[in-house]
């Protein structure tokens, strides 16, 4: 949800996908999932960030951080499988095709 330096040392990475049109690619994985994982649900949520040492009952572990990682600012997408024993699904790739509708590619120049 926010451009922060760190996170590039945090990864160790030189690149990362900016999502400067959040709805639109949300709606473009959430298709995907329609299509692709019948009876399953979909979930978008800010991650809520919680001290370990103050532990609650009712906690979504999918959208949950120890909150020493609060700066990431994090916002995710799952799924669920519903509760009718479905077997669960092979392994799957999310094919959204070309991303630059809702995304920028930023690459960092090395030193």
């Amino acid at each position: 949800m926010k451009y922060e330096n760190r996170l590039f040392d945090d990864f160790d990475a030189d690149a990362c996908g900016v999502i400067r049109e959040p709805l639109g690619f949300m709606k473009a994985v959430k298709e995907w999932g329609e299509a692709h994982l019948p009876n399953w649900f979909f979930y978008i949520d800010h991650v809520a960030y919680r001290d370990p040492f103050k532990p609650i009952k009712e906690v979504d572990v999918l959208f949950t951080k120890h909150f020493k990682y609060s700066y990431q600012r994090e916002f995710r997408m799952s799924w669920e499988q519903d509760k009718n024993g479905h077997p669960p699904p092979e392994p799957k790739f999310m094919e959204l095709g070309p991303l630059t509708d809702y995304c920028d590619l930023l690459v960092l120049e090395p030193d």
